[in-house]
């Protein structure tokens, strides 16, 4: 099952357990400088109420998600990376920005890759539902 869920609460077990694998992945696995709330949860500055989740799994059961940003506000491209772009930083509306894609390890290749696939496929009917015409996103070379 795949949630859509707007803005951030952390009274939502789904919620807060999606923000402590985001922890686990981010900070303790990957090592990123980002910050942590209680030690528990990555929540940076664009978890926001403007923020959508994807999340795969139910009640406090999470299996994988992703964050898509609007991009006619604060989000990552622009606001941290905007030298990757050749030229103006995609800012509309109608485009999002998909960041923190997590597949918590606990999961296996296997099974991380279906649900990569589900929320994949969850986003682009998301997109299309909404208005969304172009998504954006950062990563690293080795990820592409």
């Amino acid at each position: 099952m795949i949630v859509i869920h707007k803005g951030i609460t952390l009274s939502d077990p789904l919620i807060a357990a999606m923000f402590a694998d985001r922890k686990q992945l981010f900070v303790d696995l990957l090592d990123w400088d980002v910050p942590t709330v209680a030690g528990r949860y990555e929540i940076d500055q664009f978890d926001s109420k403007r923020a959508t989740y994807l999340i795969a799994g139910d009640h406090e059961d999470h299996q994988g998600s992703l964050r898509l940003l609007p991009t006619n506000t604060a989000h990552i491209l622009g606001d941290l990376f905007p030298s990757l772009c050749g030229e103006d930083v995609p800012r509309d509306p109608n485009i999002a920005e998909i960041t923190r894609l997590c597949l918590p390890a606990r999961l296996g290749a296997v099974e991380r890759l279906r649900v990569r696939n589900g929320l994949i496929s969850a986003m682009v009917h998301h997109a299309l539902d909404t208005g969304i015409a172009t998504l954006t996103g950062v990563v690293s070379a080795s990820f592409l």
